[in-house]
């Protein structure tokens, strides 16, 4: 079983991606780096609005990324603001 700390997975050891300290640990106590990919792809998903039909549109939009990614064998992870 992991610790808090590598819960949230590695960092990017070049510091290419961004990746948010979701458990509070902060970039001092996470020491785990690995190389990502040469050239990574960040995908922006989002809405004009913030009502209960975007929201529905938005997740049928999502999962439809995400299935269709699947069927290519990319692999995907979410970020989130």
């Amino acid at each position: 079983m992991g610790s808090r700390a590598t819960a949230p997975g590695p960092r990017d050891a070049e510091r290419r991606v961004p990746v948010r300290d979701f458990g509070g640990i902060g970039p001092a106590r996470r020491t785990v780096h690995a190389p990502f990919e040469r050239q990574v792809q960040l995908v922006l998903l989002w809405k004009a609005f913030d009502r209960p039909v975007e929201w529905l549109r938005a997740g049928r939009a999502l999962e439809r990324v995400l299935l269709v990614a699947t069927t290519h064998s990319v692999r995907t992870s979410p970020l989130s603001a």
